[in-house]
C-alpha cells in the first residue's frame, strides 16, 4: 500500500464513531507508525542525497531508500532510480534504474519519473 492510501485509511478512521471503525483504531495505529517510519527513512536518505545538515553520501542514502522504496513509496523509488542510473553510492545498473523509475511511474511521481526515463533513453 502507498503512502496516499495510508493517509485515506488514517483519515477514515479518524472519523472513528461516524464510521463505526473503532476496531480498527489499533491498526491505525500501527498504519501511522509504518507511514511515519517510511517517512522518516526517505527524509535521512534525502538528506545524505543533497547533503542537507550531513555529508552528502550516495551510498548511505541508498541505504536508506531502499527499504521504503521496496515498500512502495514513490519518492524514495525515484531517487533510488536515478542512484542506480548514475551509479551514485551503488553500482550502475541500467535495468535498476529502470525498475524503481517504473515503479515511481505507477504512483504519483509519474511524470518525474517518465522524464528521467526517457532522459535515461536518450542517453542523458
Amino acid at each position: 500500500m502507498n503512502v496516499s492510501g495510508l493517509v485515506v485509511i488514517s483519515l477514515l478512521v479518524r472519523a472513528g464513531p461516524l464510521l463505526r471503525l473503532r476496531p480498527f483504531r489499533a491498526a491505525l495505529r500501527m498504519t501511522e507508525y509504518s507511514a511515519n517510519v517510511m517517512i522518516n527513512y526517505h527524509n535521512k536518505g534525502y538528506q545524505y542525497f543533497s547533503e542537507k545538515g550531513v555529508p552528502q553520501d550516495y551510498q548511505l542514502a541508498a541505504k536508506e531508500f531502499r527499504p521504503v522504496a521496496g515498500a512502495g513509496f514513490a519518492p524514495a523509488q525515484l531517487y533510488l532510480g536515478y542512484l542506480y542510473r548514475n551509479g551514485q553510492g551503488v553500482k550502475q545498473d541500467m535495468a535498476e534504474s529502470v525498475k524503481w523509475y517504473a515503479a515511481a511511474a505507477e504512483q504519483k511521481h509519474g511524470a518525474r519519473a517518465v522524464g528521467a526515463f526517457a532522459d535515461l533513453l536518450a542517453g542523458g
